[in-house]
C-alpha cells in the first residue's frame, strides 16, 4: 500500500489557478487524457469539482442522462462515492474536511460513472 501512495505523489500534479487548484491524477480517462480535479476552500472545508467534464463526456458520446431510470443509476453511483452534482454546471461536487480522500473518492467515481453508465446505458 506504501508503494502506491508514494507512486500517487510523485504522479499527481499541482497547478494554481486563481483560488482553485488543479489536481492532475496519473489515471487515466477513455480517451487517454489524465483525470483533472479541481479544488478550492469553502466554508471552512473544501469544495472538489471535475468542472462538468464526466457529465458532459458521457452525454458527447451518446449516453444521455434523460430518463428517471438513468438519472436513478446516476444518482445511486453518486451517491455511493458521497458526490453531488451541482445545480449550475452540472458538475461533480464534493465538500468535505478530509480532502485526500474525497479527491480518490470522486476520481473512483469518475471512472465507476465511465465504466458502469456506458455499458448500462445502452440498456435503460
Amino acid at each position: 500500500m506504501n508503494q502506491y501512495w508514494t507512486w500517487l505523489r510523485e504522479q499527481t500534479r499541482l497547478r494554481e489557478i486563481d483560488e482553485w487548484i488543479e489536481i492532475t491524477t496519473p489515471y487515466l480517462d477513455r480517451h487517454n487524457d489524465y483525470l483533472q480535479i479541481y479544488v478550492k476552500r469553502s466554508d471552512g472545508g473544501f469544495v472538489l469539482t471535475d468542472d462538468g467534464y464526466v457529465l458532459e463526456d458521457l452525454e458527447q458520446s451518446g449516453c444521455k442522462i434523460d430518463s428517471d431510470k438513468r438519472q436513478a443509476l446516476l444518482k445511486m453511483t453518486l451517491n455511493g462515492f458521497g458526490i453531488q452534482i451541482q445545480a449550475m454546471g452540472r458538475r461533480l461536487k464534493s465538500a468535505h474536511q478530509r480532502t485526500i480522500s474525497r479527491c480518490e473518492n470522486i476520481t473512483s467515481c469518475r471512472r465507476c460513472l465511465r465504466s458502469t453508465i456506458s455499458s448500462t446505458w445502452l440498456r435503460l
